[in-house]
């Protein structure tokens, strides 16, 4: 392999080619997956990596979907809105 492959808790972050993208590459129920990580910085390859380890490590699709919201960004606390206030804000 062309790049230096670094073993985390649960699968390792590698390079295909020279001067290619990072993957993560981890093993689920028998069947090996492998991520594009999209950056060419080892470090930074690394940290994407292990922010995908709880999602991997997800027992069920509630814990998954959860993770994927607060990743994207959708996870915000909902402003309540009064009857009162409806018609300003429509």
């Amino acid at each position: 392999m062309p790049g230096k492959v670094v073993k985390l808790e649960i699968g390792t972050v590698y390079q295909k080619s020279i001067n290619g993208s990072y993957y993560f590459r981890y093993q689920i129920n028998g069947q090996r997956k492998a991520v594009s990580l999209k950056t060419k910085n080892q470090k930074e390859a690394v940290k994407k990596a292990q922010d995908l380890i709880p999602i991997v490590k997800a027992s069920n699709t509630e814990i998954i979907s959860a993770h994927v919201k607060h990743a994207k960004g959708c996870a915000s606390k909902q402003k309540s809105l009064e009857l009162l206030g409806a018609w300003e804000v429509y």
